[in-house]
């Protein structure tokens, strides 16, 4: 009985630990985005640019008649995927690495305040290390405990477009990988068939949600507005606006010319004055917005190419905590939070987010922004070190979660534009990588006990 308590306690711990900020906060924490998915939750009235799924995931909140539901059902997600990853890779050490990874991350990273808000954010890292351990996990987890963790995966996959493109990118690298270096695999194993029917089954859930929301079966919806917006940020729009305006081209932005924002969120939703309002709603401004983007594709290939480069790199350097918890959603935030959840309106009325001292995220970070740094870094150190000493677990652990870091960088940076809350919600998977691939090179000629089997196996 002795695993089976200190995996027990363990898992609370770590439970609890990744519920302290929004405790100690006394309300979940609210995005911009948080209103829509809300009301989503009771009127299927599905916003642009947003997907229905996680706003169903959200009917969870209607059972208990709080919100607080949604943050204890996240963190519970995160602490399940994350104890069975480090039971795919460290086996019977895995309850006490959870232990001890969990004051690091619940002190030193975002991933508390990721947990602790009504944004799918939470469920990016679970995406990344369900599709790991489950690639590496055919002899290691029981065929119970990979079914269940192959429907975590799909159901964290639903709940945001760009968990596909993370989640598909990783398993396309893993079976390239293999590929190419099968003859040098030696003892490792990856079977990636679970996994890949696992996000199958999440791209599938998703369109079968949108259709029992909206009457049509789709994945995401059209995106053109949104990638104008990282258009005007990167300057290709005003080239565009250069080259064509004056040759009596019809577009609308023209008269734009030289006085677009400074940036793609300005250019969307700040600015009173920005070309958005101008067309007077997402539907009539999406056509010219189509027109644009595809003919900026076709004319200037390298400046996208140079802007995604660019793009990519300025993601991948920004996860400050704190992005988008802000006092600044008061309006449509409270309205919603009255209509269907008072109790959760009041409660935020006297939260810490709301409060006019705010929280004070510059002091946060300077603790937070260095220290996921430093294990970014030491991420590659153990990387090398587990190269020269042949740990294959602990090298592919490192490699993937390098990979994961670089591909979300790719997928938010460069097809949308960069936000510190994007790579915040998966920074903190370097620690995660860091503490198996310490672990596994500590006790790399240890023998390893898998579980259900006798000491000295």
């Amino acid at each position: 009985m002795r695993p089976q308590i200190e995996s027990t306690l363990a898992i609370v711990f770590a439970l609890l630990a990744f519920l302290s900020v929004a405790i100690w906060n006394g309300s979940p924490f609210y995005f911009w985005d948080s209103p829509d998915y809300i009301e989503l939750s009771f009127s299927w009235n599905l916003p642009p640019y947003r997907t229905a799924p996680y706003g169903a995931f959200l009917k969870i909140a209607r059972l208990t008649g709080t919100l607080w539901t949604v943050v204890i059902v996240q963190a519970a997600i995160v602490t399940y995927v994350l104890h069975e990853t480090l039971s795919v890779f460290v086996a019977e050490r895995a309850p006490r690495l959870l232990a001890l990874l969990t004051l690091p991350l619940a002190l030193l990273s975002g991933l508390p305040w990721v947990v602790g808000q009504i944004m799918a954010d939470a469920m990016t890292g679970p995406v990344v290390l369900a599709v790991i351990a489950l690639t590496f996990a055919a002899d290691r987890l029981s065929a119970v405990r990979r079914t269940a963790l192959a429907a975590t995966l799909a159901l964290a996959v639903s709940l945001h477009t760009s968990h596909m493109a993370i989640g598909g990118g990783l398993l396309a690298f893993i079976v390239a990988a293999n590929w190419l270096l099968r003859r040098h695999a030696g003892d490792l194993r990856p079977r990636p068939m679970v996994p890949a029917l696992a996000l199958v089954a999440g791209v599938a859930l998703t369109a079968m949600v949108h259709w029992a929301a909206v009457g049509r079966p789709f994945v995401t919806q059209p995106s053109y507005v949104l990638w104008l917006g990282r258009l005007v940020e990167d300057g290709i729009a005003q080239r565009f606006l250069d080259d064509n305006c004056r040759r009596g081209d019809e577009y609308k932005l023209c008269k734009w010319s030289g006085e677009l924002p400074p940036t793609a969120n300005s250019f969307l939703w700040v600015d009173a004055g920005a070309p958005y309002h101008v067309y007077g709603s997402w539907e009539k401004m999406r056509p010219e917005a189509r027109r644009i983007v595809e003919k900026t594709l076709r004319d200037y290939p390298l400046l996208h190419l140079k802007a995604a480069v660019r793009l990519s790199f300025q993601q991948l350097i920004r996860f400050s905590t704190g992005d988008g918890i802000l006092r600044g959603v008061d309006f449509l935030l409270g309205k919603v939070l009255r209509k269907h959840y008072l109790r959760d309106y009041q409660a935020w009325l006297a939260s810490r987010q709301k409060s006019a001292a705010g929280i004070g995220f510059k002091a946060i970070n300077a603790i937070h922004f260095p220290a996921m740094a430093l294990a970014q870094l030491a991420l590659i150190g153990v990387a090398i070190v587990a190269y020269r000493r042949r740990e294959r677990m602990a090298l592919a652990m490192s490699v993937l979660v390098i990979v994961a870091l670089l591909g979300n960088a790719f997928v938010c940076g460069a097809l949308s534009n960069p936000n510190d809350r994007y790579q915040s919600r998966l920074v903190w998977l370097a620690v995660v990588a860091l503490g198996i691939g310490v672990q596994r090179l500590r006790y790399q000629n240890a023998p390893v006990v898998l579980p259900g089997e006798p000491a000295g196996h």
